[in-house]
């Protein structure tokens, strides 16, 4: 999880797909309290990367954490865009 330290690693669906000069994956996590049982969010994370060529690869992610509030531990809402341009030499 990118918004997250540690995602856990039950309850998780993830797609993936692509093939070689690109890749892409969707997840999708729903957070929960270790006592309580209690829903504090679900995230959404997308990333796709796309090599132009031997050299030069383009990185874009996104992560999309629908927060339950501060209740009973959650956290508030928070969206984030990545990108990223890599030259490997």
């Amino acid at each position: 999880s990118d918004t997250k330290l540690a995602p856990p690693t039950d309850n998780v669906g993830e797609m993936s797909g692509g093939a070689p000069p690109h890749w892409s994956w969707v997840a999708r996590i729903d957070y929960t309290t270790d006592s309580l049982h209690a829903g504090i969010g679900r995230e959404w994370n997308a990333s796709a990367e796309l090599a132009v060529d031997n050299n030069v690869s383009l990185l874009a992610k996104y992560a999309s954490y629908e927060g339950a509030g501060t209740t009973v531990g959650g956290f508030s809402g928070k969206s984030i865009v990545w990108l990223q341009a890599a030259y490997r030499y």
